[in-house]
């Protein structure tokens, strides 16, 4: 069959325009010189790492670079050194694929990569309008014909775009097919009013994937591996619909500035500190007319429960006490670990010691101080320059809550046993035998829908208008969102946020596109943040949230330092996200990667990276070695040896606060806080013991931590030290908060990986050095900056180790060898002296 050709110079044409963009790609634009207040789209996107203000105008420190990659586009792919076998690469200045061939000869007959802009054009995420170029090439006349597979996740309709010959080069034949990003305004909708501003300018993904047939007459199917990070593919017989995507957002979607710096420390209330006896629970307080334990030691071990006493719930029931009044007595020390943002748990009325599952949204619970605490945190907070964002629940509430009032306590009549409350039509009743509730004014009684069937969590029906106008949608003092933004707060996360709202697979849903309008409408800066424990791309287009909580790089970051996979009950076969699994320099690359290439560049700074939450296990838990061996008696020992987990939490923490993302930190991880969960149907739980009470040993507090290395001060600052120095470094570095970011050598064999952080307008540049191996010896790694063609590493510059309290200062030699000093399990972050 003869093909319609495309002109002779189109790839030339092509070529030209991308050689243009590589130049603007490579260079990091100043999120500091940007004058909005949120960052928005740049027109130009770096796939290393963090375009996300203006196009810098420095083009020309990076003149060798350009020169090395658009020289890569006529001759072939990025030079590489060691054995590709075995994922050992050194790249030279931009390695666009990660491919694991060094020449066309291997690229096999069908090829693609969605990391090489020769094949996809431009990269990474991109804004409503764009024309994105993709390309597959083949070896010579292996193919009579191609198309693209184009599925449209917003109308799920599916399309092809025809593949046209552009020419040979270098014994591959390439071929071409433009994808037009517009989206029709009639695809711009919401049974509640319009979703998006004139034009129908609405965020979307578009799937893609290759068929071709063959000159000999099959059908091949070229699509992603099955990682599904992005990059080159391979071919198949059979399509498993293993599609690339092209993240297209609004144009006018951005997030707020100030979380280019931020970093975040994340408070589990109850279990921080104890600023005030007077407000702590009582025994006449009930847990769902079950009664408490308050304890009266701080420093003790949570109490011993059976497996039908967690069934009831009644770990929920276990107090110690901290309030707020505690957070803002230890601000000081908040503030000395260099973070700058409290993310505090659930603070309304609520009967258990968690707060998810609210009593009353209006009120602050009078054990944690009530509203007076609150304001004076508040305060107290601001005047130290912090910010605050809250933990919005508002799937579901507590089936005591004044909404609900299952054992009728409620003077306004809840709608459990009343049909004619006010939020009756909040809740789905079902008639059922003796059921809790009233069905109708008869006899009949009902069940209610709860999250996850737990009785005590009946779910909001969020399509109601009732339920809209009190979350969000009155605004002002009369809905919850904007009453408590009113009240100095700087944002939200919002709980289960997709089970509220679906995003992009069910466009006309619209609750969080008006929680997002109208929140801003308010507060311009108020950040939203949602969670979800996969990828977050149906709710990060402009349609919903600024970011997500980021498990998936928080667990391979986890995943690089480990030998043996990690599973419990948030991280399993058959769940999202699954097992921790051990990677390598490669596969860690892969996953850093991927997150930079899908994600729009506005959202990539507003993501919470994430190592630990009050839903996981204890990062030194998750790290340590002997978890594998399923046996909680290992851990009985108050002299068990966490070295080897402590070195790794160390090196998490340093490489969490090296890579572009918003840092999250988990209270107590600091000092190596741990608690060992129990083990039921040979799985690891998480909670409680990943809410163990943070191990003050000032004189206000009573009890002794139970492991040896939370007993001494001395003992958690030898941690908490080196962490601060992670944090330092972040904070004195913009290059680390904001800079490009670029893969420049990874050794599986030798378990390194090393990057750099750049940020091109004040030249701030570091290089990140990763060693995965445990062993006695320290190793000397040479960085060659000029053969590499690397920014910012010139001959006779002098560097150090900023994670090293005394750094031994190191030179670059004359040929521009950098030799690298690397300990076993650690992260080195040099920076020029």
């Amino acid at each position: 069959m003869q093909m319609d050709r495309a002109p002779q110079n189109e790839l030339e044409n092509v070529r030209d325009e991308w050689g243009t963009e590589v130049s603007q790609f490579l260079v990091s634009s100043s999120l500091h010189s940007a004058p909005i207040q949120r960052i928005q789209s740049p027109g130009t996107l770096s796939f290393f790492g963090s375009v996300y203000g203006k196009k810098a105008c420095c083009i020309f420190l990076f003149a060798s670079i350009c020169l090395i990659v658009l020289l890569s586009f006529f001759f072939g792919h990025s030079q590489r050194s060691e054995d590709q076998s075995t994922g050992d690469t050194s790249y030279s200045s931009s390695d666009q694929g990660g491919t694991s061939v060094d020449d066309v000869d291997n690229l096999g007959p069908v090829y693609h990569n969605s990391r090489d802009i020769v094949y996809r054009s431009p990269f990474a995420a991109v804004p409503v309008g764009t024309t994105v170029s993709l390309a597959i090439s083949t070896q010579k006349d292996y193919i009579r014909y191609g198309y693209i597979r184009l599925w449209n996740h917003r109308d799920g309709k599916e399309s092809r775009v025809d593949l046209s010959f552009v020419e040979n080069k270098q014994g591959r034949d390439f071929w071409m097919g433009k994808v037009n990003t517009s989206i029709q305004e009639a695809w711009c909708y919401d049974k509640r009013g319009k979703d998006c501003p004139k034009g129908g300018e609405v965020g979307n993904l578009l799937w893609y994937r290759f068929v071709v047939g063959t000159q000999q007459g099959n059908i091949l199917y070229y699509e992603q591996m099955e990682d599904l990070l992005g990059g080159f593919g391979q071919s198949y017989e059979n399509s498993l619909d293993r599609s690339w995507v092209i993240t297209v957002y609004r144009n006018d979607f951005s997030t707020p500035q100030w979380l280019q710096d931020a970093i975040f420390y994340h408070i589990f209330v109850d279990r921080f500190r104890n600023g005030n006896d007077s407000n702590d629970p009582g025994p006449e307080d009930l847990y769902y007319e079950k009664p408490i334990f308050v304890h009266s030691t701080w420093n003790e071990p949570l109490v011993t429960m059976t497996d039908e006493q967690l069934g009831q719930g009644l770990a929920s029931a276990e107090f110690y006490g901290g309030d707020l009044e505690g957070i803002l007595e230890k601000l000081d020390y908040i503030k000395d670990l260099g973070v700058n943002v409290l993310y505090l748990s659930p603070i309304f009325e609520s009967p258990s010691n968690h707060g998810y599952d609210t009593i009353d949204y209006t009120q602050v619970a009078e054990r944690l101080g009530g509203i007076v605490a609150f304001r004076r945190l508040i305060s107290a907070a601001k005047a130290r320059g912090f910010r605050i964002i809250l933990d919005g629940v508002f799937n579901h509430v507590s089936s005591e809550s004044i909404y609900f009032d299952r054992y009728n306590r409620s003077k306004r009549g809840g709608a459990c046993l009343n049909v004619s409350s006010l939020y009756r039509s909040w809740f789905e009743f079902l008639p059922a035998v003796d059921g809790p509730c009233v069905y109708s004014k008869g006899k009949s009684t009902a069940n209610y829908n709860s999250w996850f069937g737990i009785d005590t969590l009946p779910v909001l029906k969020s399509s109601l208008p009732g339920v809209r106008d009190f979350i969000w949608k009155k605004g002002g003092n009369e809905s919850i969102a904007t009453k408590w933004l009113l009240e100095g707060i700087d944002g939200w996360r919002l709980d289960v946020a997709n089970e509220i709202d679906p995003g992009l697979d069910e466009p006309e849903n619209g609750y969080w596109s008006g929680f997002r309008s109208q929140i801003l409408g308010l507060l311009p800066e108020t950040y939203i943040v949602g969670e979800y424990w996969g990828d977050s791309l149906l709710w990060t287009i402009g349609n919903a949230w600024d970011a997500s909580m980021n498990y998936p790089l928080g667990n391979a970051i986890i995943g690089f330092w480990l030998d043996t996979s990690f599973s419990d009950t948030n991280h399993k076969l058959g769940w999202n996200p699954g097992p921790i699994e051990p990677l390598s320099p490669s596969q860690l690359d892969r996953h850093i990667q991927s997150f930079l290439e899908k994600y729009p560049p506005m959202v990539i700074p507003a993501m919470m990276n994430i190592l630990g939450s009050h839903d996981t296990n204890r990062l030194l838990f998750m790290l340590d070695p002997n978890t594998s061996r399923m046996n909680p008696n290992i851990y009985s020992d108050p002299e068990y040896a966490w070295d080897i987990a402590i070195r790794r939490l160390i090196a998490a923490i340093s490489l969490q606060m090296s890579l572009p993302g918003a840092p999250s930190l988990f209270y107590g991880d600091e000092v190596g806080l741990v608690g060992i969960p129990r083990i039921t149907e040979n799985t690891w739980q998480s909670d409680p013991a990943n809410r163990m009470p943070f191990p003050w040993l000032d004189e206000k507090v009573n009890g002794t931590p139970y492991y040896l290395h939370l007993k001494s001060q001395e003992a958690m600052q030898a941690i908490s030290n080196r962490v601060k120095l992670a944090i330092q470094a972040r904070n004195e570095h913009n290059c680390l908060r904001n800079g490009s970011f670029l893969a420049i050598s990874i050794k599986d064999s030798e378990g390194i990986y090393c990057f750099l952080r750049h940020d091109s307008v004040t030249g701030d540049c570091a290089l990140v050095a990763l060693r995965k191996q445990d062993s006695s010896d320290t190793i000397q790694y040479q960085v060659n900056a000029v053969r590499q063609g690397l920014p910012c590493i010139l001959p006779k510059q002098r560097w150090k180790n900023i994670l090293h309290s005394a750094p031994e200062i190191i030179q670059v030699d004359d040929e521009g060898t950098l030799t690298l000093t690397l300990e076993s399990v650690s992260v080195a972050i040099f920076v020029i002296v």
